[in-house]
């Protein structure tokens, strides 16, 4: 998406320049726009001084302030200031008219954010209330791993996988896969302390993955895998390159390249563990 930005010539010359350091916008300012980052990353603040604590980061192809624009003016409820020199394309309501006018396939890269940062969300309530819900679900004796995984799968009709795995073809570890939901591939962002479902930092010594690098999910009796937008290094199936967000169908014993990791679906049981 960045890069769509950056040749457009309908956007080229909005986008606004900020160095390392410069503040965005602040926390409480209500300016009816929202952010698209087109290079660089940008640290989203809460407090101030000894108070201060970086929430969460934007890098190319992401955006922020999305509720000003949305609802009219509401204040930014985060200071954003660009951790790196950074490139930001300011868009008001009217900008985001002529992108759902002009432009569709961009608005739909808006709404598929919001609705992973939804998704989010939602996954992290559930697990405060599960935290919270502790010496209630301790009561209950819980079923082994791989059965919960079958009785999920069963509940939403689909076929369990409960062996399922990646393999880093260099050393032979294996990476679960629990498929009962889409998981997130990448590394630990030490910014946020954030860790994906499936951290590949230790295969990875090169740092050749963004944070943010696929996900992977059960569609029936199929597995896909997606590239998340904004990967620097890329991703390939075989010797087939993924587009950003356009999901593709994995099978065992085929390559799945995450920049130069190389992984291989592993449906057949095995005892040990990531």
């Amino acid at each position: 998406m960045a890069s769509t930005h950056a040749k457009d010539d309908d956007f080229r010359d909005l986008l606004l320049t900020f160095a390392a350091g410069d503040t965005i916008v602040r926390a409480g300012q209500t300016d009816v726009q929202m952010y698209l980052v087109d290079s660089g990353r940008v640290e989203l603040v809460k407090g101030a001084g000894p108070a201060e604590r970086i929430v969460s980061t934007r890098e190319a192809g992401d955006f922020f302030g999305e509720l000003s624009a949305l609802e009219e003016g509401a204040p930014h409820l985060t200071t954003a200031r660009a951790a790196t020199a950074v490139r930001v394309l300011p868009l008001d309501a009217a900008a985001l008219g002529f992108i759902v006018r002009e432009r569709p396939e961009l608005a739909l890269r808006i709404l598929h954010r919001l609705a992973l940062r939804l998704r989010t969300l939602d996954e992290e309530t559930l697990r405060a209330h599960e935290i919270a819900a502790g010496p209630l679900a301790a009561e209950r004796k819980p079923l082994p791993a791989a059965d919960q995984v079958v009785a999920q799968a069963t509940r939403r009709g689909g076929t369990a996988l409960p062996d399922a795995a990646l393999v880093h073809r260099d050393t032979g570890q294996r990476f679960r896969l629990t498929l009962d939901r889409r998981l997130l591939i990448g590394r630990f962002d030490p910014v946020t302390q954030s860790a994906p479902d499936i951290d590949l930092e230790i295969v990875d010594p090169q740092r050749t993955l963004s944070r943010r690098h696929a996900s992977i999910w059960r569609d029936g009796a199929s597995i896909y895998v997606r590239e998340e937008p904004g990967v620097a290094n890329g991703t390939a199936l075989d010797d087939q390159s993924l587009a950003a967000e356009q999901p593709m169908r994995i099978r065992p014993g085929q390559t799945l390249r995450l920049g130069l990791v190389e992984l291989e679906l592993d449906l057949s049981p095995s005892k040990s563990t990531p």
